[in-house]
């Protein structure tokens, strides 16, 4: 496909003129911005002179900072793949799919970039959250000694089988993954807002996962003990 402009893409300023492929025959016919569901408009906005300009530019629409003609032409093209993949009935339909896609994704980054904000505004991020488990490791050694904790750690052990991590890891002729359990992280926030520990354990079991991975961290990551031992019963 090419614009009528020159562009070696679909365009803004005019017509495109696309050949198709299908089995065995060849034909040509033009689309318009409006069968886009966009108007016409100049180009003069996302012209570079660089690489690296233009690169800066698809950055700033898949950051959701640019709403102009860049972010039309760029929505434009991506439009173009779920209706040559028979994912959208119409452009129409493909156009609202790449919007709805870019703006899914500028969401992401910034709640990304908020998170990487928080994490960089305090280097001693880790050191956080080791002190926050030290205090919390000293409130449970108070409630419970450490002399009554040892028989009831022991008999949580009975009848365990030893290396039985290290075995699943070693399984050949397979892909053994590591399934991860994680209600929130520092630079995310919350993943799922109806995390059921048991059900997503059962669902990696099911799926093939060679062993499940529980954050129990409570403050940054909100999990708890009893994540991991919903998951061991689940699974």
């Amino acid at each position: 496909m090419h614009g009528l402009d020159g562009l070696d893409e679909i365009t803004l300023t005019a017509k495109t003129r696309v050949a198709e492929a299908h089995q065995g025959s060849v034909w040509t016919f033009e689309i318009a911005p409006d069968d886009f569901g966009v108007d016409y408009a100049s180009l003069e906005s996302v012209r570079s002179d660089d690489a690296e300009t233009s690169a800066r530019m698809i950055r700033d629409v898949l950051d959701g900072a640019r709403r102009d003609e860049a972010h039309t032409i760029i929505a434009l093209n991506a439009a173009a793949a779920p209706y040559v993949g028979g994912m959208a009935g119409d452009l129409r339909e493909a156009m609202s799919m790449a919007e709805t896609s870019i703006e899914s994704g500028a969401r992401q980054a910034r709640r990304i970039g908020k998170g990487n904000e928080r994490m960089n505004a305090s280097p001693d991020f880790l050191r956080e959250i080791i002190k926050s488990k030290r205090s919390r490791l000293d409130a449970a050694k108070s409630a419970l000694p450490l002399e009554e904790l040892r028989p009831l750690a022991l008999n949580a052990r009975g009848g365990a089988q030893p290396h039985v991590l290290r075995d699943a890891l070693r399984r050949e002729g397979r892909v053994n993954i590591i399934a991860e359990i994680k209600r929130a992280s520092p630079s995310k926030g919350v993943i799922r807002e109806d995390t059921d520990t048991a059900e997503i354990a059962a669902e990696y079991e099911a799926g093939g996962a060679a062993a499940i991975s529980v954050l129990t961290e409570e403050d940054r990551f909100l999990g708890s003990l009893d994540d991991l031992r919903a998951a061991r019963a689940a699974v």
